[in-house]
This record gives structure tokens, sequence and C-alpha cells, in this order.
């Protein structure tokens, strides 16, 4: 039986640590996708040979972003899965993201302009070494609560003009 957990191909992974290949991992929501989102991926995929990304759960979505997720974590998954520069797509709970990272070891972390100032480790397994973390420019990212603002704005803006209609 393959072992999947945190919905991760971890055989297909480490067959690419072992075939030299370098690995990066990125996290994050990806709740409503934009250009934003695609434009951060493609730019994490270019500083390995393979990008893998990791959701949270919607429980974790929900703790830190109340009244969200507005997409379900299965399908936020099937559409970042989708996406030409990811290679592989998983999921955590928060609590799991740190010995996740230290057990997926990648070589690069792609870090989100959200942890701008905050720190975060990147431990590589055995002699892959430590990894390296890099912060991604906040101008590849849109910002994603405006574009979440700007959603619920033009919804609540429709559902008023209906009512009144």
């Amino acid at each position: 039986m393959p072992d999947e957990r945190f919905g991760l191909p971890w055989g297909r992974i480490r067959k690419w640590q072992r075939d030299g290949l370098r690995v990066a991992a990125t996290d994050g929501c990806f709740d409503i996708l934009h250009v934003g989102h695609l434009r951060m991926l493609r730019w994490a995929a270019s500083q390995a040979d393979r990008l893998v990304v990791l959701l949270p759960d919607d429980a974790s979505v929900s703790a830190s972003k109340p009244g969200r997720p507005f997409v379900p974590l299965r399908d936020r998954a099937e559409l970042v899965a989708a996406l030409d520069p990811v290679d592989a797509v998983g999921h955590y709970t928060q609590s799991d993201l740190a010995s996740l990272y230290a057990e997926l070891a990648p070589d690069v972390l792609v870090n989100s302009p959200e942890w701008q100032g905050r720190v975060r480790t990147v431990r590589g397994g055995g002699s892959r070494g430590s990894g390296r973390l890099l912060p991604q420019s906040r101008r590849l990212v849109h910002d994603e609560l405006g574009v979440a603002d700007q959603v619920l704005l033009n919804l609540s803006s429709a559902c008023f003009l209906s009512a009144r209609v």
C-alpha cells in the first residue's frame, strides 16, 4: 500500500531526492486562486527541479482566517495540483506543519510575504543539507486579503441590489 500521509506521494518525492533532484516546498491557503498565486508558484518552481505545495486543512484556515476557507480543502488541492508549476500537493493541520517540513526535508522552502519578519527554519534530512529559506517578493503576490475583500464586497453589493429590486 502506498504511503500517502498528508496526502503526499512520498514514494515519488523520495525518488526525486534519491535521483538528486532539488525539491522546493511552499505552503499556503490558496483559497481564492488568483494570478498572484500563479506567479508565486512559477517563481517557487524556478528555484528547484520539483515543487511541493502544502495546504492547511479547513479547520486550520478557519482558525487563522475567520469565515474562511471559501473553497474546501479537497477542491483547493485539486485546483493547485492542476497548475503547471506544481509537482505534488499535500495537506496538513497547523500543528503538523513543522514535523511535515522536517520529514519532507526540502532543499528550498519558499516563504510567503506573510511570514516577513517572523522566523521559519528549514532542516533538510541527513546528507541533503540544511536547506535554504527564500522569501518571495511581495511584488510577485497580489494581496489575497484584498482579493477576498473585493469578492465579498461585490457579492454583498449584488445581494443588496437584488434585495432592493
